[in-house]
């Protein structure tokens, strides 16, 4: 069952690269790929104890161990889909739980300005849908390190993105953690 969301979400980003660059891939590619992103994930999140091998002499005093952050409980995947030819963009969130699905969405809505434009307006779509079921410690995951910077940064770089930027921090100042991340995939 620790797949489902993986599978769910190669499947949508299938269809989004069916939709908007008609580009298909096999079910089995699909399910494949979900599986191997999963394997990855799950052994990424595994820690192997560190051994020290030898003491360092300059660290004088007791010794505590530092344990590594664990995963985020709750986390939300956004994404967006803009082509320049295309009347729309496809948008879509997944929210897990402690790594199961407990929510997901797809959409598709007119045009937006550019690439940025559209990976904004889903984000702010997520962050809503978050807001609307009381859930305010959430970690946002999305790939566009663009819009992360914008967001995390109070100068305005993109004046034609100014409304949505105030709007995403607006919704973020709802939360209760700072909640903006990015994830690289394939």
């Amino acid at each position: 069952m620790k797949i489902f969301p993986w599978i769910i979400w190669y499947i949508w980003k299938a269809r989004n690269e069916k939709l908007f660059n008609n580009k298909d891939f096999s079910s089995l590619d699909t399910l494949q790929l979900a599986t191997s992103e999963a394997e990855s994930w799950t052994i990424a999140q595994l820690v192997p104890a560190m051994e020290e091998t030898e003491p360092n002499i300059a660290m004088e005093g007791e010794h505590e161990a530092i344990t590594p952050p664990s995963p985020p409980r709750w986390r939300c995947l956004v994404d967006a889909s803009w082509l320049s030819d295309r009347e729309d963009i496809g948008m879509g969130f997944v929210i897990l739980d402690a790594g199961v699905t407990i929510l997901f969405g797809a959409k598709r809505r007119n045009r937006a300005e550019s690439p940025l434009h559209a990976e904004a307006e889903g984000l702010i779509w997520a962050l809503q849908e978050t807001i609307k079921r009381r859930s305010m410690i959430m970690h946002f995951e999305y790939d566009c390190q663009q819009l992360v910077n914008l967001i995390q940064k109070d100068e305005e770089e993109w004046p034609a993105l100014a409304t949505e930027l105030d709007e995403i921090k607006a919704l973020a100042s709802c939360l209760s953690t700072s909640p903006f991340h990015t994830y690289h995939d394939r």
